[in-house]
């Protein structure tokens, strides 16, 4: 079936998509009769010219997006474009259309030359796959080298060369934390790309053995890639669910990318040992200061407005915490945190318990540092 995109020099015709695990997008309308005079056709490509978009009424999903004011959303990551979408849109901006390279790929752009796809990895239900980015349009940086599946890793390695082949020049791979699902294609990725490993020290001195990142990512570190519009990223420390992540603000578009700072699928573990309650809700304000305009987690879809989706995470936290403390406080006897659990999560399904169980310690400890709860020889007694 070709994909038609009508064009009036003003206007452009391109269909939302939710059918994709990726969040709202929008891509070029399928199917449909011709309309106008055929101005360039390539492979299953079509594209036509009208006098007029009132030429063509159409009904949603469909819906007509001034040109002008497309590129100002979507450089600014308010919208979201497909690879085919943005391919046109941005071959209209230099008067040349550019296909997409790798037909049936599902990445798309969060802004122009912010690219990413979903790959399988072996993360927490109810969550499938880990979100993986290549930014930048002549020097590029690939974060999240997160699948160890070796078909992942190919359709990857296809991805990237598609996009080498078009003048991108891999400079780098990055990762936002050590956990498996985020780094555990690290080494394959190395040697398929050529491409150094980098991470912050505490995630270099974390990672699984055969893996060897640079630790060359200090907190506020700017990755400056060149191209015809230069890209500054700026690593921003966020511990709290891991020592050492990173999330990415891309200070031209304003995106955020987060790790696992949020996520659109499932929730955050925030583990003892690993993780820190009261550095993981620090982290989470300290990204609600960065003013960005899109956040794109690890897993799940692009998330907006940042202000309120962050506010929204720190309030469930914090009314988390107090259930918790709720539940300890029922008690006259030291307690485990399993024991809170059906007081605390009465909310969540039983067999989310044993992650539950988790996050109630890290909860406890926290509440033991703000002087409302302590533990004891035989278990955990409230203040």
């Amino acid at each position: 079936m070709r994909a038609r995109v009508v064009i009036d020099g003003r206007a452009i015709l391109l269909a939302r998509r939710d059918d994709l695990p990726l969040g709202e997008r929008w891509d070029l309308p399928r199917g449909g009769a011709p309309i106008g005079r055929v101005i360039d056709e390539r492979d299953d490509l079509v594209i036509e010219r009208v006098d007029s978009a009132s030429e063509h009424p159409v009904a949603s999903p469909l819906a007509w997006h001034a040109l002008d004011a497309l590129r100002t959303q979507w450089g600014r990551a308010e919208i979201t474009l497909t690879a085919d979408a943005a391919s046109v849109v941005r071959g209209i901006a230099r008067d040349a259309i550019a296909l997409a390279p790798i037909e049936g790929e599902t990445s798309i752009e969060i802004a122009p030359s912010l690219r990413m796809i979903a790959v399988r990895t072996p993360t927490l239900p109810p969550a499938q796959h880990t979100n993986l980015f290549v930014i930048g349009a002549r020097d590029a940086l690939l974060i999240e080298p997160a699948t160890p599946d070796r078909g992942e890793l190919d359709r990857v390695a296809e991805w990237v060369g598609a996009l080498e082949a078009s003048g991108i020049t891999l400079r780098a791979i990055a990762a936002t934390h050590h956990h498996v699902d985020h780094v555990s294609g690290a080494r394959a990725l190395r040697e398929a790309l050529g491409a150094p490993l980098v991470a912050h020290p505490e995630t270099a001195s974390r990672t699984p053995r055969g893996i060897t990142f640079e630790p060359r990512l200090a907190d506020g570190a700017r990755i400056e890639l060149d191209g015809p519009e230069p890209i500054s990223l700026r690593a921003v420390l966020t511990p709290g669910h891991a020592p050492g992540h990173l999330c990415f603000l891309d200070e031209r578009s304003g995106a955020l990318i987060a790790g696992d700072m949020i996520a659109g699928v499932g929730t955050i573990l925030v583990e003892p040992g690993d993780g820190d309650m009261a550095l993981y809700l620090e982290s989470l304000r300290r990204l609600a200061a960065l003013d960005a305009r899109a956040i794109v987690p690890a897993h799940g879809g692009v998330m907006r407005p940042p202000g309120i989706v962050l506010e929204r995470y720190v309030e469930h936290r914090l009314a988390r915490e107090r259930r918790v403390l709720d539940a300890l406080a029922a008690h006259d006897t030291p307690v485990r945190p399993g024991d809170l659990l059906p007081m605390a999560y009465a909310d969540a399904p039983r067999s989310a318990w044993p992650l539950a169980a988790l996050s109630t310690e890290a909860h406890l400890i926290k509440l033991e540092h703000d002087g409302r709860a302590k533990r004891t020889e035989r278990g955990w007694i409230a203040l």
